[in-house]
C-alpha cells in the first residue's frame, strides 16, 4: 500500500530528475543562441568595485538599454571577466539569462554572458554560463538516483540486499 510518504519519494525523483535534465540538455546542447537576445541602444553603464574579506577585488557592470526593462549586469573577478567595455550611446547585442532560467540553475552572480557591439565580440563568458550547469545537473542527477533508490526500496521493496539475497538462493537451489 503507497503512502503520502511514497507518493512524495516519487514526486522528489522526478522533480530532480527534470532540474537535471534541462541542466544537462543546457550544458551539452546550449550555445549562445539560446539566451535571451536583445539589440538596443545603452541608456546607462555603472562600475563598481568591491573588495572581500579576502582582499580580493570583484567588479559588477550593469548596463541599461533604451526600451528594454531591466539591468543587464556581470559581477566577477576584477581581472577575470567582471568588466564589460561598453559606452552610453553603444549600439550593443546582449546575450542574457532568459526569465525561467533561474528555476532550474540557480546562479545569480551574473544575467549577462555575451555582449556583441558593431559586429565583434566585446565580452564572452559563456564558461560562467555552462559551469553551473554542470554542477546543478550532477547533484541533481544524483539526488535523483538516491530518491529513486529509497523509492524502489521502500514502495517494490527491491534493494541491493533483497536482490542479492534473491540471487544467492536461486544459485543454492541450481547448485543443490
Amino acid at each position: 500500500m503507497r503512502t503520502k510518504r511514497d507518493k512524495l519519494l516519487c514526486v522528489a525523483a522526478l522533480i530532480t530528475f527534470i532540474i537535471g535534465s534541462i541542466n544537462a540538455a543546457e550544458y551539452f546542447l546550449a550555445g549562445k543562441d539560446y539566451l535571451y537576445k536583445k539589440t538596443a541602444i545603452v541608456e546607462k553603464v555603472t562600475h563598481a568595485l568591491h573588495e572581500n574579506r579576502k582582499g580580493i577585488l570583484y567588479e559588477e557592470t550593469t548596463i541599461w538599454l533604451q526600451q528594454v526593462k531591466g539591468k543587464f549586469y556581470v559581477y566577477d573577478k576584477a581581472d577575470d571577466g567582471g568588466h564589460v567595455e561598453v559606452e552610453k550611446g553603444d549600439t550593443v547585442t546582449v546575450y542574457a539569462r532568459k526569465l525561467l532560467q533561474p528555476l532550474y540553475n540557480y546562479d545569480y552572480r551574473s544575467n549577462l554572458f555575451y555582449v556583441e557591439g558593431n559586429g565583434r565580440m566585446i565580452y564572452n563568458n559563456l564558461a560562467q554560463w555552462k559551469a553551473p550547469a554542470f554542477t546543478y545537473m550532477c547533484i541533481s542527477l544524483g539526488c535523483s538516483l538516491f530518491l529513486l533508490i529509497m523509492y524502489l526500496d521502500q514502495v517494490k521493496n527491491v534493494s541491493i540486499s533483497n536482490w542479492w539475497q534473491q540471487r544467492m538462493t536461486n544459485k543454492k537451489k541450481n547448485e543443490g
